[in-house]
């Protein structure tokens, strides 16, 4: 019984880390791409 409810655990542990991962994976995109317009454009008014 413990072995089965460990088992969905850890696997709802991993799907959750993985939503989780990606959702900060994107943020971590779209900051970087603000972050590297912002450098662009700083050098474009320089």
């Amino acid at each position: 019984m413990t072995r089965i409810i460990r088992y969905l655990f850890r696997r709802y542990v991993t799907i959750n880390t993985y939503r989780v991962a990606k959702r900060d994976w994107q943020a971590l995109k779209e900051e970087k791409h603000r972050q590297l317009a912002r450098e662009l454009g700083m050098e474009w008014k320089g």
